[in-house]
């Protein structure tokens, strides 16, 4: 006679993963906060390349 063997549980999933803007970073101690701010500024588009923020005067200046 066949041994009896237990029905397997239902496999778990993960629930599915926020979009990537709506995910909230780790924090990390060696990761100043300063970083994730700039990384937040960055992908709200408010950035300027190296060389016009060298070259051209602040917006607010004269």
């Amino acid at each position: 006679m066949p041994a009896k063997t237990k029905a397997k549980p239902a496999r778990k999933t993960a629930p599915a993963a926020a979009p990537r803007a709506a995910r909230k970073p780790r924090l990390r101690p060696e990761i100043p906060v300063e970083f994730w701010e700039a990384m937040a500024d960055f992908a709200a588009g408010r950035w300027v390349d190296m060389e016009t923020a060298m070259t051209q005067p602040y917006p607010g200046d004269k």
